[in-house]
């Protein structure tokens, strides 16, 4: 029986020797694992950011784009009389505003205060196109209508030639 005891001290002495072994190898190992998830991670968040700007950017470009094209379409539609989807596409291009001074690339105190004014203006815009049924000055007010929507798709030109260029790796 004492053999069977002196056994199992042995046996139960070579074990926790082995843990401790175990535990000296496995501890670094677990540090290098920890390290390497670590990086792993802030990595993958580094990149999701870096896509997030990207897509940002090219949110812009298409605001920017469908701006430009805007103007004109909402001439084309009143000279074509069709008030009701002129009146409609000066308050989408309302939102599309509303929407572009949210971005970061119109942070600036000016261009914020530029969107403003043309979201402003559009409102009038709006105002005028729903009243031209009542109006009989339409043809002077068309005038206005007419240099505002050009002063706009001039910022929306100039706006999404710097965003694109700035977008195909210009500073």
């Amino acid at each position: 029986m004492e053999l069977f005891k002196t056994i199992l001290s042995i046996i139960y002495s070579g074990l926790t020797f082995l843990a401790v072994i175990a535990a000296l190898v496995g501890l670094p190992y677990m540090f290098v694992q920890n390290r390497k998830t670590k990086n792993i991670a802030e990595t993958a968040k580094d990149t999701a950011e870096k896509t997030g700007k990207q897509l940002q950017k090219n949110e812009v470009v298409v605001i920017l784009s469908r701006l430009e094209k805007s103007g004109g379409q909402i001439r084309s539609n009143i000279r074509d009389n069709r008030i009701y989807l002129a009146d409609y596409l000066v308050t989408e291009v309302k939102l599309m505003f509303v929407e572009l001074k949210n971005f970061p690339q119109f942070s600036k105190k000016e261009e914020r205060a530029i969107i403003m004014s043309y979201i402003a203006e559009l409102t009038l815009i709006n105002e005028k196109l729903s009243n031209k049924m009542e109006d009989n000055e339409f043809e002077i007010k068309l005038k206005s209508i007419t240099k505002t929507l050009l002063k706009i798709e001039e910022f929306m030109r100039e706006r999404a030639s710097i965003e694109k260029y700035k977008l195909e790796g210009g500073s």
